[in-house]
């Protein structure tokens, strides 16, 4: 009885955080190129963590894995912002995990809901599917926009750990 109460409560609160959104179709927005939010400049910076700013503006690092010898995982933090009623500007911090040419198999998008449903911070999305993209599976957490560094190192390690162990686990590979 619990659980399902817990269910509804989390189905319910997702209807509500989904409809403060506007125009989720799937896809990572497209937007023109912008430049780099200083805020996350001056986090990054001020943590020591080496980046380069990709083409969007968006923050892009390269992340060694604690204990994995040697494997390493591609973190973006965005650049650009969503303002949410009640909640205030949040971004978005993310890993990819697998790259498809086709749609993911039922069992592995079971999968990474299963392990949705354990995180305490994040979850899994599929972008992409278009005829010009490929799928992937992204471990994505939306955070407040103003994170103090702490709080942002402690994103980027959760996220870069969700996303390898996916990798790992699912592939074998080492590609993001």
């Amino acid at each position: 009885m619990k659980r399902t109460l817990s269910v509804i409560v989390g189905l319910v609160m997702c209807v509500q955080l989904a409809s403060a959104q506007v125009g989720n179709s799937g896809t990572r927005p497209q937007t023109n190129a912008r430049t780099a939010d200083p805020r996350v400049k001056a986090a990054l910076d001020r943590l020591g963590i080496q980046y380069e700013v990709d083409r969007d503006g968006d923050y892009k690092l390269t992340r060694n894995v604690p204990d994995s010898n040697g494997r390493t995982q591609l973190v973006f933090i965005d650049s650009k912002t969503y303002p949410v009623e009640g909640i205030g500007e949040i971004r978005e911090i993310w890993a990819p995990a697998i790259r498809s040419t086709t749609p993911l198999s039922s069992s592995v998008a079971n999968r990474l809901l299963r392990n949705s449903f354990q995180m305490k911070l994040g979850a899994w999305e599929i972008y992409g599917g278009s005829r010009a993209q490929a799928y992937m599976a992204v471990f994505s957490a939306k955070v407040g926009a103003e994170l103090d560094s702490d709080t942002l190192r402690t994103t980027i390690d959760l996220v870069m750990q969700n996303a390898d162990q996916m990798e790992k686990e699912l592939t074998g590979k080492d590609d993001f």
